[in-house]
């Protein structure tokens, strides 16, 4: 779940109600959107600097030891102690809620789940944890050959369904001639993949590199089931192979890490970590565990070591099948790092030299490695690929040639492209072959017509005089039929209708119409989340809730209790002590308690009747050793002078 799919599900009334915070109402005021507030780090940072106490407190909780995993109250509740007690967390969490910083959904049988989106919790955990230590002097500088397997495998699959009917079963699974073609194409390390335990729609059928690759084709909207086949989506297609390798991989590990990253927020920090690392600087567990403790996420060596193995697991051998690291059991490195990096531009010119090939005397075209596809995708289009390795191998044939003049290409075109980027030219016999072959091609052709059938001639010469008629008629055929308009066919069946020659509903006689080839082009946003065939465990489909919850609504019954009770220190009877220590177990809070002259905090858990008086069990809140021990005390109303309640987000002052 992103901010973008966050703000384009969030109901009308809800968005109203979060602008009107006093907080973002002033970027809005400057000009800001929401989306843009939740996703700019100078933003972010402003107004966590002016959040109070346990709203602070509260959000630095979730990111350090919650993340991005779905959570109910308990979970919050649990992560936020000692520091605050229950009314306090929930008051800081209300806070969040109206500010949208937090998510509020609904599972479909009513139980509330919250979370941070994931690109909003990229920008708090950068404001919320300690900076990591630079790695250590002297990194690898090796340059890195090769396009990573994961890209090679999307492009692959796309080229297979540009070039095939894809058929699906009934079910929607590949049929197993498509399924096995797929499967050897593709070049991703299966048993990473195997070992990380993904779930994923037709496990019994796909391999996980098969699997991963349909899910990004299918999240990136380059294909789309439709008429029981996949299908290209030629124009977002076409975009995603003029965008170079590098921004591709950028789009493939934030696919990745939406669904991989977030299963637990010390992972999730493990991927933080990584992701602050230059290509060659290598991670360890060691720096690892120091950094962690230095930003408040404290664990034992031993737990550590086992979280960084599953880490190893579930995230980076996959990353590393994908091509974009190298790991072992103590440490992990960028081989290809696919983030944004603002130092490295490419110029024009070099840009156009990219891509170049060699168009050999034998129809060979050698493709060396690249920084963008482009060039590829077009060659796919006339020339079969003969080998797949560091450097491609294509063939150009009469065959392949004519599949790309029924696709509308013309000779021209090819030769065009291929000076363009043949380094030594295009040798002359090739260029004289490609126009041959366009000579011999489309001399004759099938066409799908609609045709009109009269039943006698005299029929006929009346329909060809007719002044309305006359003009739906492309070409008589014979005596007794007409090629008519079938763009118009409708307009043309209620002028017969209208000269007396109503012909049936249905046709017949002619060949039902046939569509070679679907285009689907997808039209949702980028940054809309579509459905993929891996399974998440995150909540990209659950329902928000509409309404904000107000700091009044955490205590019941607030304007039945004398406000004396919460604003200032005084001594009750023995029986009204016992009623404000009730009233602080219900709300969940805690009494302000004076004894022999000294404040004391004390979270109230029970009340106890014991033979005509009453003892009070509970903890005192601050830090004390019993606190830390989980050690109940025992109070009786004898032992404080005065007492008041505590009702946080409505006595603060």
């Amino acid at each position: 779940m992103n901010t973008s799919w966050m703000l384009a599900q969030m109901p009308k009334q809800l968005r109203a109600a979060i602008e009107a915070n006093e907080s973002l109402a002033d970027w809005l005021q400057k000009g800001y959107t929401l989306e843009q507030i939740y996703t700019q780090e100078p933003i972010l940072s402003s107004i966590l600097q002016v959040m109070s106490r346990y709203e602070r407190l509260v959000l630095e909780s979730i990111v350090k030891q919650l993340g991005c995993e779905p959570f109910g109250w308990a979970d919050l509740e649990k992560c936020c102690s000692p520091a605050l007690f229950a009314s306090q967390a929930k008051v800081g969490f209300v806070l969040l809620l109206r500010k949208g910083f937090v998510v509020s959904m609904k599972k479909t049988w009513g139980e509330h789940v919250y979370a941070i989106p994931e690109d909003m919790m990229d920008i708090w955990q950068n404001l919320l944890l300690d900076k990591l230590p630079a790695a250590a002097a002297g990194a690898d500088t090796r340059e890195t050959v090769g396009v990573p397997p994961l890209t090679a495998d999307l492009f692959r699959l796309l080229c297979y369904v540009r070039r095939n009917e894809v058929t699906l079963t009934q079910k929607g699974a590949l049929h197993k001639r498509h399924l096995q073609k797929l499967s050897e194409r593709m070049s991703v390390n299966m048993q990473p993949l195997s070992a990380a335990g993904l779930s994923y729609t037709f496990a019994d059928q796909y391999d996980p590199p098969l699997a991963v690759a349909l899910d990004c084709a299918l999240k990136l909207g380059l294909i789309a089931a439709a008429d029981g086949r996949y299908v290209l989506c030629d124009s977002a297609a076409d975009q995603w192979m003029s965008l170079p390798v590098a921004v591709q991989n950028e789009r493939l590990y934030q696919l990745w890490k939406q669904q991989a990253a977030g299963r637990t927020a010390i992972m999730r920090h493990l991927v933080y970590a990584l992701e602050q690392r230059s290509e060659y600087e290598p991670l360890t567990l060691k720096e690892v565990m120091k950094w962690l403790a230095a930003s408040g996420v404290a664990l034992n060596t031993e737990q550590m070591e086992h979280i960084w193995q599953e880490w190893i697991r579930s995230w980076a051998a996959p990353c590393a099948a994908f091509g974009w690291l190298e790991c072992s059991e103590t440490s992990v490195s960028w081989l290809v790092r696919p983030l944004p990096d603002k130092n490295k531009q490419v110029a024009d010119e070099d840009r156009e030299a990219d891509g170049a090939f060699f168009v050999q005397p034998d129809f060979e075209v050698i493709v060396p490695p690249a920084e963008s596809y482009e060039p590829l995708w077009e060659l796919e289009l006339f020339a079969e690929l003969h080998k797949d390795d560091v450097a491609s191998v294509y063939k150009i044939s009469k065959e392949s040639v004519l599949s790309a003049l029924e696709r509308g290409k013309t000779a021209d075109g090819i030769l065009q492209f291929l000076a363009r980027f043949a380094i030594h030219g295009v040798p002359e016999h090739i260029e004289e072959a490609l126009k041959q072959w366009e000579r011999q091609f489309g001399k004759v052709a099938f066409s799908h017509v609609t045709l009109l059938r009269c039943s006698d001639p005299t029929v006929a010469g009346q329909l060809a005089d007719h002044p309305k008629i006359a003009g739906y008629i492309v070409e008589q055929l014979g005596e007794c039929d007409f090629i008519v308009a079938a763009d118009k066919l409708e307009e043309l069946r209620t002028c017969l209708g209208e000269a007396g020659y109503a012909p049936p509903k249905s046709t017949s006689g002619g060949m039902p119409s046939a569509v070679s080839r679907i285009s689907v082009d997808s039209n949702e946003d980028e940054l809309t989340e579509r459905q993929g065939i891996l399974i998440s465990q995150l909540p990209a489909f659950y329902k928000m809730d509409p309404h904000l919850p107000d700091i009044h609504d955490l205590y019941p019954n607030l304007r039945d209790v004398p406000p004396m009770w919460w604003k200032d220190y005084r001594s009750y009877h023995s029986s009204t002590r016992k009623e404000l220590a009730r009233q602080a177990i219900e709300w969940r809070t805690a009494l302000q308690l004076r004894r022999q002259g000294a404040d004391t905090t004390f979270m109230p858990s029970r009340v106890q009747e014991t033979r005509g008086t009453w003892h009070l069990f509970g903890l005192p809140f601050g830090g004390e050793a019993r606190q830390e021990q989980g050690q109940e005390m025992m109070l009786v109303p004898e032992e404080w002078e005065e007492m008041k309640l505590i009702v946080p987000g409505i006595n603060d002052k």
